[in-house]
């Protein structure tokens, strides 16, 4: 996971991140919903006003994780942490007793 500072959305990907993806998968693509607020998931730039406009912070998996969701908050905390937005992932790794949607 990380900024990666390559753009790519659902319809193009990075020539940077084509090894990323041929080896990972993107928890923003394998989460059941997208988020309502930013379905593209756009990461930058932060700003006190305004949306991000650009996905450029990922968070990546194996095929064994499960993905339960993901999204970019962007609040007043957000929008003065740093010049992108966080990618937070809910996730179960294999073998886990538990986790988010596991009883």
């Amino acid at each position: 996971m990380g900024d990666f500072n390559a753009r790519s959305t659902f319809e193009t990907t990075a020539a940077e991140m084509i090894p990323i993806y041929q080896r990972f998968l993107d928890a923003w693509r394998e989460a059941p919903l997208p988020d309502a607020d930013n379905p593209i998931g756009f990461t930058s730039p932060a700003r006190l006003v305004g949306n991000p406009t650009s996905r450029i912070d990922y968070v990546f998996v194996t095929s064994g994780v499960d993905v339960a969701g993901t999204r970019v908050p962007v609040d007043p905390q957000t929008r003065h942490a740093a010049d992108h937005y966080p990618v937070v992932s809910d996730i179960a790794l294999p073998g886990s007793g538990v986790g988010i949607g596991r009883k």
